[in-house]
């Protein structure tokens, strides 16, 4: 995922460069991230429990935000041609409840954790918006 998003120019190209057709500067900085996050858990009691949640959360999260974008897409923006109420607003609406109800549920560490990593993600995506938006003005 970091690879493909460093690709995309949606985080730094750094992580986009590859060693032989290996993304090793992507693989470097998951492996951090995933070591960091086994020794913050290793070193409490509940640890394997608080990861599991801020795990869960992340995941959560982003099935929350992609059933936003159907309908966001579908009903919205009406980028799919006819809107089917049922499977472009009913479905992902109720699909993101459940998430949510889960999500509220989960640990205060995982909701935390998750709610500064969604700040982050729409920082970064402020960002590219503004960074596009000049780059449009400026006919760069």
């Amino acid at each position: 995922l970091l690879f493909a998003m460093g690709r995309d120019r949606r985080l730094p190209g750094v992580l986009a460069r590859t060693d032989a057709g290996v993304p090793r500067v992507a693989l470097l900085v998951s492996a951090v991230i995933t070591m960091a996050a086994a020794v913050w858990a290793a070193r409490r009691d509940d640890g394997l429990d608080h990861l599991v949640s801020v795990v869960d959360v992340g995941a959560l999260t982003a099935f929350t935000l992609l059933h936003a974008s159907v309908v966001g897409w579908f009903v919205v923006r009406r980028g799919g041609g006819r809107v089917s109420w049922w499977r472009h607003l009913l479905v992902p609406v109720l699909g993101a409840a459940i998430t949510i109800a889960v999500i509220v549920e989960a640990s205060g560490t995982a909701q935390v954790v998750g709610a500064i990593w969604l700040a982050v993600g729409l920082v970064v995506l402020a960002a590219q918006w503004r960074g596009r938006r000049d780059a449009e003005t400026t006919g760069a």
